[in-house]
């Protein structure tokens, strides 16, 4: 426009979404994996002596906002991406003091909730 060249940018941000050239959304999906993780971190570090429903409420309060924020937009469809949300909160509940010996579905089970992606399907 007017002899001025635009940038070809890699990615884009927009209403909080990293949304690639080829509009895939697995730099996204790492950013808040990577944001999440951190606050599960930061759970486990300052609670981790209390039971895990408490623990598991503040994973909810805390993380899985950011982890389903605009979900209905850039729900994961490559398993690769789903696989790392998953993640999250999978590694989050196999730390709780009193679930060690349980599988990741057992231990959703006990705490009465459902998998992300399960979650996800359901927002969309």
């Amino acid at each position: 426009m007017n002899g001025v060249t635009i940038a070809n940018k890699p990615s884009s941000r927009d209403l909080g979404i990293e949304v690639s050239a080829d509009l895939r959304f697995s730099e996204h999906i790492q950013m808040i994996s990577g944001k999440a993780r951190k606050i599960c971190f930061q759970i486990r570090r300052a609670f981790g002596h209390r039971n895990a429903n408490f623990q598991f409420n503040l994973l909810k309060v805390f993380a899985r906002p950011i982890l389903e924020f605009n979900s209905p937009i850039w729900n994961p469809s490559i398993d690769r991406d789903i696989n790392i949300l998953e993640r999250v909160q999978r590694d989050f509940i196999r730390h709780l003091l009193c679930m060690k010996n349980y599988s990741y579905s057992d231990r959703l089970l006990h705490l009465n909730e459902e998998p992300l992606e399960i979650r996800r399907i359901k927002a969309d």
